[in-house]
């Protein structure tokens, strides 16, 4: 039979004491603490899954975007650069067309005047039928007839002598009526070696030759 006492302050005192001299006390916590542990790091851990899923999921997303809006601004630089070249090649054949046009009306201005300026400046031809008449006024007898027969030999076929009477004239001199016999009263002097050509008032024959 076993009797129970009140506790006194031996016993009070005696709870604080560690169970036997080796090993202390168990604690209550000791088993609790586990459950505590796991229930405030599974909610942690499934933030952290759920977050690192999500973050490469966005940067996958973006980056699949990226690429996908990347093609076009590629493709619509190549076409702006191929459509920049291809209109700058046509801007210089346009070019090239265009000063080649100039040049050629330019040439085509410059050899219109030429042509005109040559037709208006070309010579007369020469007349071997025009009416010739060589004057003597030398003295010599048969000089005149001798220089006409000179030129009839040249070709000058309606030729003749003559003395030559008031003629102030001092030097032996060819001259012509007008301007369509100039070149031939040129080739008659050249004929004849004489150096002075004039125009004069000569009446009836086309060229007159003083011999002085």
């Amino acid at each position: 039979m076993s009797s129970q006492y009140p506790k006194d302050e031996f016993d009070y005192a005696g709870e604080d004491m560690p169970v036997g001299i080796h090993r202390p006390r168990p604690s209550k916590w000791r088993s609790v603490w586990p459950f505590l542990a796991i229930l405030v790091l599974a909610p942690l851990l499934g933030w952290g899954v759920s977050t690192l899923l999500t973050s490469r999921g966005v940067i996958a997303q973006n980056n699949g975007t990226t690429a996908t809006v990347e093609q076009p601004v590629q493709t619509q630089s190549a076409q702006s650069t191929q459509t920049s070249q291809t209109a700058q090649s046509a801007n210089a054949a346009q070019s090239a067309q265009s000063a080649q046009s100039v040049a050629s009306r330019a040439e085509t201005q410059q050899s219109e005047p030429a042509s005109g300026s040559q037709s208006a400046s070309a010579p007369a031809p020469i007349r071997k039928d025009a009416r010739i008449s060589v004057l003597n006024g030398t003295g010599r007898n048969g000089l005149a007839a001798a220089k006409a027969e000179q030129l009839r030999g040249e070709g000058f076929t309606n030729t003749s002598a003559g003395n030559a009477d008031n003629w102030a004239a001092t030097v032996t001199t060819v001259y012509y009526k007008d301007s369509a016999m100039e070149s031939t009263a040129r080739e008659i002097a050249n004929v004849l070696g004489i150096t002075e050509v004039h125009a004069g008032n000569i009446g009836e024959p086309d060229i007159a030759v003083l011999l002085r």
